[in-house]
């Protein structure tokens, strides 16, 4: 008997803990984590007509219609900056937290019956959700730049700040914060089933307490802190003092809300975990 042939390969044990996170086994995955990224790309604008220019047409056209209602009408100030490069920079990075928030809390709905046939670290694909929306940011942050480039060439007064050295860690901060959430609704909806349909609906207010269409400056003293409990506040004005010079930062804030974000994404996984074990026996 082949003496190879005798080694295990397989190794059968009791469901794990739930502090158990599986990150050991992301490198045997490796190839099915970057399988799960490469068709979130590209099943979103297969069959669509302009296919992969939404990705450019979405952030350009809202921070227009940004800047008819809130810069025009409504005369929401913008602490002079150029509006569509405050606008767009706002809107790509609330485009990544919410996507990458809806896209987890959909797990169980959308990937059931995979979890049902094959086996293999079930973290994958929220982490292939985060990766996939990365290369979609990165799209969107590359014509930020041409716009940015464009308005510092022509004089515009903005500048970069020592603050862009931190810019990874607000947008790691970001992806996290909307995986944590996302996963906690994912673990709750396999209960409560109608749970999924308040996402957009959530996303959609919780966008009001997000300086997303307007600056810190103009929230009353008294009600500033409300901002500030929000962890999405931190990783926008760090972007908008780090790329245009202009926003709000303190330590103290963005430590706590890494913290924040830090906690809420071990609460999800863990949350996650619980459920994934259980959640063919209960969709």
């Amino acid at each position: 008997m082949d003496e190879r042939s005798a080694i295990p390969r397989w190794k059968i044990e009791p469901s794990r803990k739930v502090f158990d996170f599986q990150l050991g086994e992301f490198w045997q995955y490796k190839d099915l984590l970057l399988q799960f990224v490469r068709r979130d790309f590209l099943a979103s604008y297969k069959q669509t007509i302009l296919g992969p220019a939404w990705l450019v047409l979405q952030p350009l056209l809202t921070a227009a219609m940004y800047i008819v209602i809130f810069s025009r009408v409504a005369r929401i100030s913008t602490d002079e900056l150029p509006p569509v490069l405050f606008y767009l920079l706002g809107i790509i990075l609330w485009n990544y937290f919410s996507e990458c928030l809806a896209a987890c809390a959909g797990i169980f709905k959308d990937y059931t019956e995979i979890f049902n046939k094959v086996y293999f670290p079930r973290l994958i694909v929220p982490f292939s959700s985060l990766f996939s929306f990365l290369i979609r940011f990165g799209i969107q942050f590359l014509l930020f730049m041409v716009v940015y480039l464009v308005y510092l060439f022509a004089g515009a007064s903005i500048h970069i700040t020592w603050n862009v050295l931190l810019l990874p860690a607000a947008l790691i901060m970001a992806g996290m914060f909307g995986m944590g959430i996302g996963l906690l609704i994912a673990s709750a909806s396999t209960k409560y089933r109608d749970l999924y349909n308040l996402v957009g609906f959530g996303l959609r207010l919780y966008m009001f307490a997000t300086p997303v269409f307007y600056p810190i400056s103009i929230i009353p003293d008294e009600y500033k802190f409300i901002i500030w409990l929000n962890p999405l506040t931190a990783c926008i004005e760090t972007f908008r003092i780090g790329l245009l010079g202009s926003g709000y930062f303190e330590w103290s804030f963005f430590l706590i809300s890494a913290l924040t974000v830090l906690i809420i994404w071990i609460l999800g996984v863990i949350a996650y975990n619980r459920a994934e074990q259980n959640v063919v026996d209960v969709i």
